[in-house]
């Protein structure tokens, strides 16, 4: 059994949430805040390009040299925060993390993950963070090259596809479960189907029962934007989603490439081949 997988968490001193994008952070946030009495280690906040601040020489130029100078931005303020909040929750926890943030606040680290079939297609659905142009076909945008921001702490900044990307972050994870007893990671199709059964069986046991009714509508608040006109996504469709996932969603030559990449990943161990859909996984027993 992987290691951390569902193991109780020890709060006291806060908790700090990472995981990738699109993989349920905001959901797991908002269930921890309107639902469990803990601190949440804040992330750094989203800015627009029109919301970050102008540098002292005028406002940043337009197209590929002003998305350069305001990612260079939230790099800094990543950085900069790291010691107090932890920084950028999409960040691989590297020395940095480890030495700034945990050796001084000793938090509890959750750590959420998304099967990586449906993060791939919502990755290439909601592209809203690539600094790579999107093609409209799947099977080359997962095999396209993709740049990383400097604060994704992975070392290299250009990986030869998505799916290497995403193996190096959970090599990442892995490693600091392996090392930080006070961290854990859960499934975001546990957390979507069985809120407050995922949340007891980890130690944050709610101050009152949590239904089973996730916020009814998208809580992704930088999408509201974006969506002023389009419906907002219900959440009976998350809970669907997450008990229909699989890999056989994906073209054959598509899901071979996939586990090719992923094949030493922790992700194969928390999704097997042969788990065709939603089935939660037993808690794990803490480490003593």
């Amino acid at each position: 059994m992987l290691i951390g997988h569902n193991r109780t968490l020890s709060p006291d001193a806060g908790i700090k949430v990472l995981g990738e994008r699109n993989s349920g952070t905001n959901v797991l946030e908002t269930l921890l805040r309107e639902n469990v009495d803990v601190n949440l280690h804040e992330n750094i906040p989203i800015l627009s390009p029109n919301m970050t601040p102008a540098p002292p020489d005028g406002p940043f130029p337009k197209g590929d040299r002003g998305q350069a100078a305001h990612e260079a931005m939230i790099d800094h303020m990543h950085y900069a925060q790291l010691p107090d909040n932890g920084g950028w929750k999409h960040a691989a926890p590297d020395h940095r993390f480890t030495q700034e943030f945990l050796s001084r606040k000793t938090p509890s680290v959750l750590i959420i993950v998304r099967h990586p079939a449906s993060w791939l297609r919502s990755m290439h659905k909601n592209p809203f963070h690539a600094l790579v142009a999107i093609p409209r076909d799947f099977g080359t945008f997962i095999r396209q090259p993709w740049l990383t921001v400097a604060r994704d702490s992975l070392g290299p900044r250009l990986f030869s596809s998505l799916p290497d990307m995403l193996a190096a972050k959970m090599a990442a994870y892995a490693d600091l479960l392996a090392h930080y007893d006070n961290s854990c990671l859960l499934r975001y199709e546990d957390l979507v189907q069985e809120p407050d059964r995922t949340l007891r069986a980890i130690g944050l046991a709610p101050g009152h029962p949590v239904t089973d009714a996730l916020p009814d509508h998208d809580i992704r608040g930088f999408l509201s934007r974006q969506r002023a006109f389009r419906p907002f996504a219900k959440a009976e469709n998350f809970r669907k989603r997450a008990a229909a996932v699989s890999y056989e969603g994906l073209a054959p030559r598509d899901r071979a490439f996939l586990l090719e990449r992923l094949s030493d990943s922790i992700l194969m161990q928390l999704y097997p081949l042969d788990q065709c859909c939603f089935a939660p996984l037993k808690r794990q027993k803490p480490i003593l």
